[in-house]
């Protein structure tokens, strides 16, 4: 998933330089490795996370960024698993997007409800 040509190296010659060779993108890989922790408070894998993604350190996640979570925290969760055929990342950032409209209508929705109290 990550890295296929090298897997496929590994898994035809075992050799342990091999191992060496495999890619891994850096953010799916933290993504999987935080949420699938037990020893981090949901609290504390919600921060790191949000400022792996958060590239310009506004304190929120813009729209890009947060497709950028959803896409690694989707690579990341298939490669921990070893899902095969995983979901194209354009049907991953499709779902984002939405996901991210959802959460911006019910936020400006509760801004507007605080506001006319």
């Amino acid at each position: 998933l990550f890295d296929p040509a090298g897997f496929a190296r590994v898994t035809m010659t075992k050799s342990p330089q091999d191992y060496a060779k495999v890619k891994i993108p850096v953010p799916a890989f933290l993504t999987a490795c935080i949420l699938m922790s037990t020893a981090i408070s949901k609290q504390n894998k919600i921060r790191f996370l949000l400022g792996i993604f958060d590239e310009n350190d506004n304190l929120h996640l813009e729209e890009d960024e947060f497709i950028s979570h959803i896409q690694a925290l989707f690579t990341g969760l298939a490669a921990l698993f070893g899902l095969k055929g995983v979901t194209p990342m354009q049907r991953i950032e499709t779902f984002a997007k939405y996901v991210f409209a959802r959460i911006a209508a019910a936020s400006e929705a509760s801004e507007a409800e605080a506001g006319s109290k």
